[in-house]
């Protein structure tokens, strides 16, 4: 008799899904424009080579005046919990925050 943990099965199912995935997920499959898939496979875009005109068109956008408006008035206001707090605050911690950290000295004088 075989007994198998239940993390022993999440990854046998994982691994099958993944297979009829990368079976289903084809070239015409990718070219369809109702899907998602970037890539036959179904990995993601992992290994897809984006043109220098894809990135140069990525790198001119730019949010409009409204929409800019829009994002400011939905963060204006807002308060974090003091968990949420403490989380930033961990993972924030022991890290650089810009160049500008090396020329200031503390003093001690608040």
């Amino acid at each position: 008799m075989i007994i198998l943990h239940l993390e022993e099965i999440c990854q046998y199912v994982l691994y099958y899904l993944q297979l009829a995935e990368s079976r289903i997920v084809n070239t015409e499959f990718v070219n369809r424009t109702d899907t998602y898939n970037l890539i036959p496979g179904g990995v993601g875009g992992i290994g897809r080579k984006i043109s220098e005109e894809t990135k140069a068109k990525m790198r001119s956008r730019t949010h409009s005046e409204e929409t800019r408006a829009k994002v400011s008035a939905s963060a204006k206001g807002r308060v974090h919990s003091e968990e949420t707090r403490a989380k930033i605050r961990t993972a924030r911690s022991g890290k650089k925050r810009g160049p500008y950290k090396k020329k200031i000295k503390h003093t001690g004088i608040k």
